[in-house]
């Protein structure tokens, strides 16, 4: 039986409506399992950065020491090679990550 002589009929009407309504159901609730297992979920980002040997997290409010030894790497690399010509480039590097920027008065 094809979809076309299905739908000419009132009965093929209904059970195509019938299938089509617990389809929408059974979508609604894996949608619904998805955002519940996504709210409760600790770990935000996951990388694996070519520099660092293992895995590292980003969660929303801490981060590995991994994470935070790079930054203080990168940092240091910075701060090492400050000179007469690249003192003005650190600085616009730097000054974001030790001094947000102030909200205007």
């Amino acid at each position: 039986m094809t979809l076309d002589t299905l739908t000419k009929t009132w009965r093929g009407i209904n059970r195509e409506n019938r299938f089509h309504r617990m389809a929408v159901a059974l979508l609604l609730v894996t949608n619904l399992l998805s955002l519940a297992a996504l709210l409760r979920a600790d770990r935000t980002v996951v990388l694996v950065p070519p520099i660092l040997e293992g895995e590292v997290n980003v969660a929303r409010d801490r981060a590995s020491r991994e994470v935070k030894e790079a930054w203080a790497i990168y940092v240091a690399e910075l701060l090492g090679n400050v000179g007469a010509r690249s003192a003005d480039f650190i600085q616009q590097a730097l000054e974001p990550l030790l001094a947000p920027p102030c909200a205007p008065p």
